[in-house]
C-alpha cells in the first residue's frame, strides 16, 4: 500500500507536526472548515486501528443498519433526506459532532478527518433518537406508510451547508450532530496539545 509505506517510512506518526502534514496532504476540505470554526469535528468510537496519534484510513460502512429504531423507519428517514440531499445518510454516513459529544462519550472521542472531498449535513441535535423520538413521539411509526409530516419537518432541519457553524466551539453545549459521506477518513488522538497544535499549524 503506497499511502502507508509514505507514512510509515517518511513521516513520524507520533509527531503531531509529521500528522499535520498528512492532514494537510489528504484533508484539504474538512482542513479549511476546521480553519473557519477554530475546533474540529469529532466521533465517539473504540476504534483501535491506530499507528502513532493517527489512525490508517478507515473505510465506512456504506449499508448502515438501523441499532435503535426499526428498519422501516430507518428507510423512511433516508427517503426522506435522499429527496432533500441527493444521498442517504442514515445508511451511508459516518456519525459525527462537535466538541459537545465528548459530554456522552469522553475519552473515546476522536477528531474526525475525512479523506479528501466529502459531503455532510448537520443539526442542532445531540442524537435524533434521543432529541426527537425518545423523547417526544412513537418512534418506530409502525402503522405509517409515509414519514408523518412532523417527522419531515424534523428531517429538514438538517442543512448541508457551512459546516463551520456546527464546529463552532462557541456552541459546545449544543451538542451539534453531523454526518459525512466520505470515501474514507483518518481519526487524530485528542487531547488538548494535539488539539492547539493542529489549529496553529493549519
Amino acid at each position: 500500500m503506497r499511502l502507508e509505506k509514505y507514512i510509515k517510512e517518511e513521516l513520524n506518526t507520533n509527531y503531531i507536526y509529521d500528522v499535520a502534514k498528512i492532514l494537510q496532504r489528504d484533508c484539504k476540505q474538512i482542513i479549511k472548515e476546521v480553519k473557519r470554526a477554530g475546533d474540529f469535528l469529532y466521533r465517539g468510537t473504540t476504534e483501535k486501528k491506530f499507528d502513532g496519534l493517527i489512525s490508517k484510513p478507515i473505510t465506512p460502512r456504506k449499508n448502515r443498519k438501523a441499532a435503535y429504531i426499526s428498519n422501516k423507519l430507518h428507510t423512511m428517514m433516508d427517503d426522506v433526506l435522499y429527496q432533500i440531499f441527493g444521498w442517504a445518510p442514515r445508511s451511508e454516513g459516518l456519525f459525527c459532532g462537535n466538541r459537545g459529544i465528548t459530554q456522552s462519550f469522553g475519552n473515546k472521542v476522536h477528531l474526525v478527518f475525512p479523506i479528501g472531498n466529502f459531503k455532510y449535513i448537520w443539526n442542532n441535535v445531540d442524537d435524533l433518537w434521543n432529541d426527537f423520538f425518545d423523547t417526544k413521539h412513537d418512534p418506530y411509526y409502525d402503522d405509517e406508510d409515509e414519514a408523518p409530516s412532523e417527522l419531515v419537518d424534523e428531517l429538514e432541519k438538517y442543512k448541508d451547508k457551512n459546516l463551520y457553524k456546527c464546529l463552532d466551539p462557541k456552541r459546545f453545549n449544543d451538542r451539534m450532530e453531523c454526518i459525512v459521506n466520505c470515501k474514507s477518513y483518518y481519526l487524530v488522538v485528542n487531547n488538548e496539545g494535539t488539539r492547539d497544535t493542529l489549529l496553529k499549524v493549519f
